[in-house]
């Protein structure tokens, strides 16, 4: 049984555990007969020039699903996640749990065009065109756990895009073009997101369910001038580590982390802070790192840190 096809840089294809060996040229469009792949549970077709990946329609209908559980696509010429350039709908690629789409150059991704992959838990989609995710971007990846989408375009995020993923664990969108933190997620029970390098200027809202344990957020390399009271106010139960490094920050209001009793790291370095008054870190006592170098603080109030019982201050 055939359990790897490597369609690589070499322009051939080799299978394990068989004796079964072709050399193919891929250019522009494959074609795929999938019912020759049944048991096949790796396909890898990095370093080509595909533009269209199709199925064999005169077999689709005859066919349940593969065995294919990681497929990659990367340094291809996609330009575009679509019914008729990919198949993933119609439940051929139902076990795939690994998809890997980096250095691509997809500029748009259509409604539900996922919703067949039931199983994906891990999905690269860096290096491409992506301008916006809409509600139904990732719709039906039920099992999503960890999904990069850096260094594209992306400007916009409606904000149920990322709802109702129970397992998601990881989301990175570091280096797009986002303005806005305006998120409304989930229900998994850890979150780390990576919004390093973007344009971020406001923090919004992000709303997270119950059953969030702890949440981690990297907004670092942004444009953030100030923090207030409603900076991540729905975070006060998750929230234990928060990296703010290289934003614009000259100004926290009184109180604004006076909920925040799982937060144990926090850095703010190389902002634009002058004044730390009595109540700007106030509530914070289970902070345990915390940095403020490379500020521009000319005052520091006498009980500034008082609150900061158990804080081991590096830098």
């Amino acid at each position: 049984n055939i359990t790897s096809l490597l369609f690589g840089q070499q322009y051939n294809t080799q299978t394990k555990n068989t004796d079964y060996f072709m050399e193919i040229e891929i250019y522009q469009r494959v074609t795929m007969i999938f019912r020759s792949i049944f048991q096949a549970n790796s396909i890898f077709l990095s370093f080509n020039s595909i533009q269209l990946l199709n199925s064999n329609h005169d077999q689709e209908e005859s066919i349940i699903k593969t065995e294919v559980n990681a497929m990659s696509l990367m340094k291809n010429k996609l330009n575009r996640i679509s019914r008729d350039v990919i198949p993933f709908q119609n439940g051929l690629f139902s076990n795939l749990t690994f998809l890997n789409l980096n250095y691509n150059e997809i500029e748009s991704i259509e409604d539900f065009s996922f919703s067949g992959l039931k199983s994906l838990s891990n999905l690269y989609l860096n290096k491409n065109k992506l301008t916006k995710i809409t509600n139904y971007t990732f719709y039906g990846l039920n099992k999503l756990a960890y999904i990069e989408i850096q260094n594209n375009f992306i400007a916009s995020i409606d904000s149920h895009a990322f709802a109702n993923f129970k397992f998601l664990q990881t989301l990175n969108m570091e280096s797009n073009l986002l303005e806005n933190f305006n998120l409304y997620y989930f229900e998994g029970k850890a979150l780390i997101a990576n919004l390093e390098s973007n344009r971020i200027k406001a923090i919004e809202s992000v709303v997270v369910s119950n059953y969030v344990v702890n949440t981690k957020i990297k907004i670092s390399f942004n444009h953030i001038e100030k923090l207030t009271r409603n900076s991540f106010r729905n975070l006060y139960s998750t929230l234990d580590n928060l990296i703010l490094i290289s934003n614009k920050i000259e100004f926290i209001e009184d109180d604004s982390f006076v909920e925040f009793k799982m937060l144990d790291t926090l850095d703010l370095s190389s902002n634009n802070l002058r004044n730390i008054s009595e109540r700007t870190f106030k509530g914070l006592t289970n902070l345990k790192f915390f940095r403020l170098n490379d500020n521009q603080i000319e005052f520091i109030h006498d009980n500034a840190f008082s609150c900061l019982l158990y804080t081991s201050r590096r830098g």
